[in-house]
């Protein structure tokens, strides 16, 4: 048992180890990003494009953890990693904002721009299926509020504030929903999802009392990444 729990933990520090490489230090740590953040919206306000702030967070990421290990959890955070490392631009922010939350900034975003970048996104999220071990593959959502400084001012507090607050609501909504301060309900109507093969269950759609929740889950206004203007 004892060794059972040792190479447990040496499988979760490595797996920590592992997301470090694809989220560095400085993007991780949330003063360094505050910081950024503030640089980026300095820059905004001499050149007059805005600035679009999103706070995401994994979708019933305990359950998940509960239900497959920690094993299956560290996956879906490095390849939330990946995704956050590789779909934007250099001027972007991105980092990890503590347990299963990333935060990102998007320069020169509005905040239409922002909703579609972000549910390109959660579409790559939703399609992408992590090992969970002995055979078994999930998937995973997260939810998201989207900040911009054309609605919510250009101040660091308001914009991390605002973005919070329209994550708050995302997330009383349902998985999968990103909300923005200029569209109630930002999400939209996809397929219903199929039901999983055994291989490729998929935790986030399941309610934590067991039961199955709502199966249908939000399309991304676009899948693409955001381009360069």
């Amino acid at each position: 048992l004892l060794e059972r729990v040792r190479l447990r933990a040496e499988r979760h520090r490595r797996a920590r180890e592992l997301l470090g490489e694809h989220l560095t230090a400085q993007e991780a740590g949330e003063g360094v990003a505050v910081v950024q953040l503030a640089a980026r919206l300095g820059e905004a306000r001499r050149s007059g494009r805005p600035v679009s702030v999103v706070h995401l967070s994994l979708d019933l990421f305990r359950e998940l953890n509960e239900l497959h290990g920690l094993t299956a959890g560290d996956n879906v955070l490095m390849g939330l990693g990946k995704l956050l490392t590789t779909r934007f631009r250099v001027e972007d922010l991105r980092g990890r904002w503590g347990g299963a939350e990333f935060m990102v900034a998007l320069c020169g975003a509005g905040p239409q721009d922002a909703l579609m970048v972000i549910g390109g996104l959660l579409h790559d999220l939703q399609e992408t299926a992590f090992d969970a071990g002995e055979g078994v593959r999930v998937r995973a959502t997260f939810s998201a509020g989207v900040a911009s400084t054309v609605e919510a001012g250009d101040s660091v507090e308001g914009l991390i504030r605002s973005a919070a607050e329209q994550l708050r609501l995302a997330r009383a909504t349902g998985p999968g929903t990103v909300l923005g301060a200029s569209r109630a309900h930002a999400a939209l109507d996809t397929p219903q999802d199929p039901t999983p093969r055994p291989s490729e269950r998929r935790p986030p759609l399941f309610s934590p009392l067991g039961g199955r929740a709502p199966t249908s889950a939000p399309r991304p206004c676009a899948p693409g990444p955001m381009r360069s203007a």
